[in-house]
């Protein structure tokens, strides 16, 4: 059977989902005839386009954390930001080429629903994204360096309020 990517528009014999043909592992085309892919060392592989745009050690970034952060994060909260702000920087990026085009759209398909089920990444993006989108970027980037959470902490019943809560 024959399938299209959607996001490259190439297409490919479905058995090579399954009969470890190599596949770059960011944008996740199948490595065709032509094209050699760099082995990273680790099992992963990447195509030409995407070895031009890659960050290949993202630990040499992690010491920026203990400047911008004094507190330390839960990796689901660490990670659930960058994800979220991955995704922002995404959206407002524009290009005429067809290639970045669809690595775009592709990336942002990957965040939005990569990760269900797993606390770290998935659902740390969607907490990132929910606060964001209730209480705004700075406020939720100012409740985090606070308190190093997403949640706001609950409200307070006014002394003398008897109210019942739900």
């Amino acid at each position: 059977m024959i399938c299209t990517n959607r996001f490259w528009g190439s297409t490919y014999c479905q058995e090579h989902k399954h009969d470890n043909t190599a596949s770059c592992c960011s944008c996740q085309r199948f490595q065709g005839r032509r094209v050699k892919y760099v082995d990273m060392g680790d099992g992963r592989k990447l195509c030409p386009d995407c070895l031009s745009a890659s960050i290949m050690d993202t630990r040499k970034c992690e010491p920026l954390l203990p400047e911008c952060w004094y507190v330390r994060l839960e990796r689901k909260v660490e990670e659930g930001m960058c994800q979220l702000i991955s995704r922002m920087w995404l959206e407002g990026f524009a290009s005429d080429d067809q290639f970045t085009k669809s690595l775009r759209e592709m990336s942002i398909f990957n965040i939005e629903n990569d990760g269900h089920g797993k606390e770290i990444y998935g659902d740390g993006f969607r907490e990132a994204k929910q606060a964001v989108d209730k209480y705004g970027l700075k406020t939720t980037l100012k409740h985090i360096a606070k308190t190093g959470s997403f949640n706001p902490p609950p409200a307070r019943v006014p002394a003398g309020c008897f109210c019942f809560q739900a």
